[in-house]
Formats: structure tokens, C-alpha cells, sequence
């Protein structure tokens, strides 16, 4: 039997910085982590080894156009090309439950607003990591 943790959209979130709140109506998001493996072929082996190479982390976010703090912030990093604080891109907190999060700086690669004249006005970020992704433990950040 599993015994892991199950989180859902009510357990998880996105923050921009250790004390602010999450992005405001976010309705979702996608995280990607992924490995390049390289393959080594020697004379002799029936068999292909294979070894781990650099990683990457990627994703995108998705909810309503609000222009709150959080995305005003995300929106000034894709035009000003400014850091803050030194920094290459925006501070990213994956928030999962109440005793995980995954943090990493990245840059955002896309911004799409989506307005419609009979719907809520729309918006999606797409974000590509600067450097490694690292979890924590909530109590710890």
C-alpha cells in the first residue's frame, strides 16, 4: 500500500516569494524536471550503458488576469529584462501541502493574455528555470 501524499489543487500553489501570497486565481500549473541521458556504446557489449546528464526544469501557469503584485512582477521581468536583486530571472515557490516546497529562479519565456467579450480575461505565464530547482521542507524556507 502507497503511503504517500496525495496533493490537489487545494494542497498546492505558486508564490514569488517566501512571504507573499499566491498568485492571485491561479487555476493551475505545470512543472517540468527532466535529465538528459547519454548513451555509451562499447566494442564487445551487447548491452548500451547509459548515464545521467544536465537537468533542466520548465513549466507554465494558468488563471485570471488580474495584474495583482505577483503578476505585475512576472510581466516586468519579460519586458524590462532587469534583474531583481541581482538576480537573472523571478524566485519561484512551488508550494505542494503544508510540508513541501520546490524552489528555483527562472525567466519567463511567455506571457499570453487570453480576452474574450463575454468571458473572464485569461492569462498564462510559461517559465524556463535558471539554474537548479531544490525541495524543501516548508519548516526549513
Amino acid at each position: 500500500m502507497a503511503n504517500g501524499t496525495l496533493y490537489s489543487g487545494l494542497t498546492a500553489g505558486i508564490k514569488l516569494s517566501q512571504n507573499s501570497n499566491d498568485i492571485a486565481f491561479l487555476t493551475g500549473f505545470e512543472l517540468e524536471i527532466s535529465q538528459e541521458v547519454f548513451e555509451v556504446n562499447t566494442l564487445g557489449d551487447k548491452w548500451t550503458r547509459k548515464f545521467p546528464g544536465i537537468k533542466t526544469w520548465s513549466g507554465s501557469c494558468d488563471g485570471l488576469f488580474t495584474l495583482d503584485e505577483n503578476q505585475k512582477k512576472m510581466l516586468d521581468q519579460l519586458l524590462s529584462d532587469t534583474a531583481d536583486e541581482g538576480k537573472v530571472g523571478v524566485e519561484m515557490y512551488f508550494v505542494m501541502g503544508s510540508d513541501k516546497i520546490l524552489v528555483g529562479e527562472a525567466l519567463i519565456s511567455e506571457l499570453k493574455v487570453t480576452v474574450k467579450a463575454d468571458e473572464k480575461t485569461e492569462v498564462s505565464f510559461s517559465f524556463e528555470g535558471v539554474g537548479e530547482i531544490a525541495e524543501y521542507s516548508v519548516a526549513t524556507v
